[in-house]
């Protein structure tokens, strides 16, 4: 954890600095490409929202605990068709983490492609960590509006879905510890967000909005999400 935090911290660094530099370069030119590496950074907390009622997957009494979302961009490509205007696109990184109330836990059926929200009553006397993680590649494509160092951004991103794992640690009801991870799940290969950003040299929030869920229907519960978050460009 100690190396995690380290990285992120150059890395976020890197970013800051590097967004530093491209606001301070005078007379960003028309018509002009511009390419970055690591153009910006972000994390937040999501929010889902149930979109599948069937109770054998999740329970009306089921509820969401602290879900995460991380995204890391690898390079991006702005053009700049008049000043103060851009379009951009490029490739990030995310992982998104949904977590269940201590009362329920990730559990996987049909050989490990599918999950469900799982009851700890009468099989674990205590959860420490179940979660659920998708992995996927994105392409965003943002219309930026740039008035000296404040930077205001939406768009649209196309997302490349990995399958999903299952993490749990937690005690049994003979105080026995235990830990497994399940990967595998069956997740959409192709699903987009709607996002919109706003930023000051480079430091600010953004929200995001994933209509469709990475799930697939029939391999575990189906919810669209909203994240909102720091951003750092």
């Amino acid at each position: 954890m100690k190396k995690l935090i380290i990285t992120l911290t150059l890395l976020s660094a890197a970013i800051a600095a590097g967004a530093q530099q491209f606001y301070d370069t005078p007379g960003i030119a028309r018509g002009q490409f511009y390419f970055s590496f690591l153009d910006h950074i972000g994390w937040g907390m999501a929010v889902p929202q149930i979109r599948n009622v069937d109770a054998a997957i999740f329970g009306s009494n089921t509820t969401f605990g602290k879900n995460r979302e991380f995204f890391v961009n690898l390079g991006t490509i702005e053009y700049v068709p008049v000043p103060g205007a851009s379009i951009s696109t490029g490739m990030d990184l995310n992982w998104s983490t949904y977590r269940l109330n201590k009362n329920y836990y990730w559990d996987t059926y049909n050989y490990g492609t599918a999950v469900t929200a799982a009851s700890i009553d009468g099989v674990y006397s205590k959860v420490n960590k179940s979660f659920l993680r998708v992995f996927s590649v994105d392409m965003p494509i943002d219309f930026n509006i740039r008035l000296g160092a404040f930077l205001v951004s939406a768009g649209i991103t196309g997302e490349m879905n990995f399958p999903a794992i299952v993490r749990f640690k937690g005690v049994d009801t003979s105080g026995n510890k235990e830990k497994w991870r399940e990967s595998g799940i069956d997740s959409e290969l192709l699903t987009m967000n709607l996002h919109a950003m706003v930023s000051w040299y480079g430091y600010g929030l953004f929200v995001r909005y994933r209509p469709t869920p990475q799930i697939l229907e029939e391999s575990g519960p189906y919810f669209s999400t909203w994240t909102f978050g720091l951003y750092i460009r």
